[in-house]
């Protein structure tokens, strides 16, 4: 279990509301004891006028949606201290669809105390060991490093499916308005902790698809696998995170070793780490084929709408690799 260490008793406390946010007003005691005359009661002209007296107003915490997960819950109480954002609190593996039942476990890049729920995010509560999900989940997330600051609590929703479908070789089916297709889950050669394979050019990367009866995916294939039911940004959602994918990195990383580079359809590593190759022609260059996902370099740019780039087929290029994807019948 990640743990913080306790402040020492000649330390600080680790919260010190601002000036601006401690609100200072007159009270006036009157002991039952005591029978107030007119001397001791306050002057009418030291009080504040009635119009500039207002009721607080606290409201429960309200939610900003930010794609199929990922939802960040931001707090409406105005004397709360800032969220942290330089804490990475991350779930292996990261939600999304899963199949039959998932186990999941809570990690901390840094040393830090690990929150979760399984309700909400008013009740978080402190992470011990992995838990098992058999059915439709939300998972409530948050870090507190050892100076009591918090990140904020973000929503991960586990979807439990029965029914894997016919897909065989670690491949995921993906059934959805006009599409039904299986695809890898990871870059070629689709196998985790491996490294993409690169230097490849398109027809290359077409045979050895073909060699196992896939083929390349097609633009259209590739961008629903990545931006799931809900039309995300990024195969994680809708705002961009430079934790979560390998898209600012010095190069190229091992496939799934970024567990929240995880689609909602459960594909690994769709933006960032390297371009990938797909079946679909350019319109705008003759003979040139798409590729999609951006590389490990491409910061807040490799998006899964990211294949405005075209390249010639014959080359082969340090920073592109494929996927394969095979239609189902």
């Amino acid at each position: 279990m990640n743990q913080c260490e306790k402040p020492k008793n000649n330390q600080s406390p680790p919260f010190s509301a601002p000036d601006s946010l401690i609100v200072k007003t007159d009270t006036f005691i009157t002991p039952d004891s005591i029978i107030p005359t007119k001397d001791t009661l306050p002057q009418k002209d030291s009080l504040p006028p009635k119009s500039i007296i207002k009721k607080k107003k606290v409201s429960r915490d309200t939610s900003k949606d930010h794609g199929d997960y990922g939802l960040i819950i931001k707090d409406s109480a105005k004397n709360e201290l800032p969220f942290i954002d330089s804490l990475y609190v991350y779930a292996t593996p990261w939600g999304g669809r899963h199949f039959d039942s998932v186990t999941v476990s809570l990690h901390c890049r840094e040393d830090c105390l690990i929150m979760y729920s399984l309700s909400d995010s008013l009740h978080l509560k402190t992470y011990n060991q992995p838990f098992t999900l058999t059915r439709n989940t939300n998972l409530w997330l948050s870090g507190i490093n050892e100076s009591g600051e918090k990140t904020r609590p973000i929503k991960i929703p586990y979807i439990i499916k029965k029914d894997p479908g016919k897909c065989t070789n670690n491949m995921l089916p993906i059934i959805y308005k006009d599409l039904s297709f299986c695809i890898d889950i990871y870059e070629w050669p689709n196998q985790e902790g491996s490294k993409p394979l690169v230097s490849i050019n398109q027809k290359e990367a077409s045979n050895k698809c073909e060699s196992i009866g896939k083929r390349l995916c097609t633009t259209h294939e590739w961008e629903t696998s990545c931006s799931g039911l809900k039309k995300n940004t990024y195969p994680y959602g809708k705002k961009y995170n430079e934790n979560y994918c390998p898209a600012k990195e010095a190069f190229s990383s091992r496939s799934g070793r970024f567990p929240a580079c995880r689609s909602y359809f459960g594909l690994y590593d769709l933006t960032g780490n390297v371009w990938e190759w797909t079946g679909t022609p350019s319109k705008k260059k003759e003979g040139f084929f798409m590729v999609a996902g951006g590389t490990w370099n491409s910061g807040n740019n490799a998006t899964c709408q990211e294949k405005k780039y075209s390249f010639y087929p014959d080359n082969q290029y340090l920073f592109v690799g494929f996927r394969c994807c095979k239609t189902l019948e």
